[in-house]
């Protein structure tokens, strides 16, 4: 792995973690590393539960237009910060009790809903929220899996949430 690192064909995330580095087209320069691979990648590595912030999870869902400049993995180990470029994935230490959606499909917009509730006063917002929802959950690939767990975890969310998604998900 470190001839292949010195001679640039893997790219040294962190301690035994690598990646491929894709070369963009445009510039001929590697591409950025795709956070969202590293962060699972880590997970697997260390067979940890994370959690995604609700701000990270409402831009990967096209809910927000808000770009985290700074990544929070809530998770049940303890983990150095990892920097890529310009942003950087910080691990917070989580108790069990509160990683209830670790992991599992509907993790981002449970997160995303969470952080998007004050926007919920708006009805506006409130209608564009529901309308990137449906269509997330009318996915043909992934919107039956979707359904599935929110149907499963809904005891699990907060009222408010609930009566969001009831509708949506039935």
């Amino acid at each position: 792995l470190q001839r292949l690192a010195a001679a640039r064909n893997l790219r040294r995330i962190d301690p035994g973690l690598y990646d491929r580095p894709r070369i963009n087209r445009l510039t001929n320069k590697p591409a950025a590393v795709d956070y969202r691979a590293v962060i699972d990648a880590i997970a697997r590595r260390d067979q940890a539960r994370i959690l995604i912030d609700g701000m990270t999870a409402a831009n990967d869902l096209g809910l927000s237009e808000a770009v985290p400049g700074r990544v929070i993995v809530h998770s049940d180990i303890r983990l150095k910060p990892i920097r890529l470029g310009n942003l950087t994935i910080t691990f917070r230490p989580t108790s069990a009790s509160k990683l209830y959606w670790a992991g599992r499909p509907a993790m981002r917009i449970v997160q995303a809903l969470h952080w998007l509730k004050p926007k919920f006063d708006n009805p506006e917002e409130s209608q564009r929220i529901r309308r990137r929802i449906e269509a997330l959950l009318s996915d043909s690939k992934k919107g039956a899996t979707l359904r599935k767990d929110l149907k499963q975890g809904l005891p699990a969310l907060p009222v408010w949430m609930q009566d969001f998604l009831r509708d949506l998900i039935s």
